[in-house]
């Protein structure tokens, strides 16, 4: 049984020859290329031999000038929708991308 026939199988409720493994961890690499990020987490996957990978952004949601971080309820309504296509995720979607090209059709993996 591969990779992502196991993991498919046991979100169906089928009989399966082992529970899919995997665990994730945070880089911390979110200032840096998607690049950096990409190669982290796909060595991860291979060390581990997770049967699929949480990949772990840390990339931020940009806040509005003057804010640093969501503290009441009133800095939640300060907060403005961002484009697909803006600058902010470039590097998050570059990464996933690459992970893609490397394991794509080996294993599944999951943004958060």
């Amino acid at each position: 049984m591969n990779k992502i026939e196991r993991v498919t199988g046991a979100l169906r409720g089928e009989a399966i020859d082992r529970a899919p493994f995997s665990f994730w961890y945070h880089f911390g690499l979110h200032h840096g290329p998607g690049r950096k990020h990409a190669e982290a987490e796909v060595d991860f996957y291979r060390t581990y031999d997770l049967d699929f990978l949480k990949v772990m952004n840390d990339y931020p949601y940009p806040l509005p000038p003057g804010l640093e971080a969501i503290e009441t309820a009133d800095d939640w309504q300060r907060l403005e929708p961002v484009a697909a296509s803006d600058s902010c995720w470039r590097e998050q979607l570059t990464a996933l991308s690459l992970i893609h090209a490397t394991f794509g059709k080996e294993a599944m993996f999951i943004d958060t």
